[in-house]
């Protein structure tokens, strides 16, 4: 009679357990939109989709701050477009323009001579253009633009069953863990529950 006694209390908590977590798991989105509940006039909303703009703001600024800046990003860019041909492609479009300016009646030995020209004057001060160029975007970029507002922006436009889909996704293993460790949690305090009430 005890060993049933006690069985039944452990399997109901653990039913509760289990219930009280998968229930708040639920909670973390659902339900989507606010709602207030009559008479208790309590308002219900998932804990995400309540936070969903301070959650965003904290991600924007983290990555902002903690793992790159746009001036990071623009570096890196033109970083590796400098490493690259963008000498050549100068050139070739100074050269391209030149041709369109210079008369037609210049002899193509001088048109030949103030290409070279052109050339040499890009391998002598086009470097230094180079790095002009990315210290002025990064400082006129900073003042304009954001990358932490970017991305606070993008999180907010993002919809929140979406978002909701990817979690349950990517930690469903985690979250049904969590509902099994409920269970088990609740199995055990049910037999210390029984286990008191008999011996008092």
């Amino acid at each position: 009679m005890n060993v049933i006694y006690l069985l039944t209390l452990a399997i109901v908590g653990s039913f509760i357990g289990w219930g009280t977590n998968r229930l708040a798991v639920k909670l973390l989105f659902r339900p989507l939109r606010s709602y207030r509940i009559p008479i208790i006039n309590v308002e219900v909303q998932g804990l995400i989709p309540k936070r969903k703009k301070e959650i965003a703001k904290i991600i924007g600024r983290t990555i902002e701050n903690d793992f790159i800046s746009i001036e990071e990003i623009i570096d890196e860019v033109l970083e590796k477009q400098r490493d690259g041909n963008v000498m050549d492609i100068i050139k070739t479009k100074l050269r391209i323009i030149a041709s369109k300016k210079m008369p037609t009646f210049l002899p193509r030995g001088m048109k030949e001579k103030i290409h070279t020209y052109i050339d040499d004057l890009v391998e002598e001060e086009g470097e230094n253009m180079i790095l002009e160029l990315i210290d002025n975007m990064s400082r006129n970029t900073n003042q304009n633009f954001q990358l932490a507002t970017l991305i606070e922006d993008k999180i907010n436009r993002f919809p929140i069953y979406k978002l909701e889909t990817i979690v349950q996704e990517v930690a469903k293993k985690e979250l049904k863990h969590i509902e099994i460790l409920g269970g088990v949690l609740g199995f055990i305090i049910g037999l210390i529950q029984g286990s008191l009430v008999l011996l008092l």
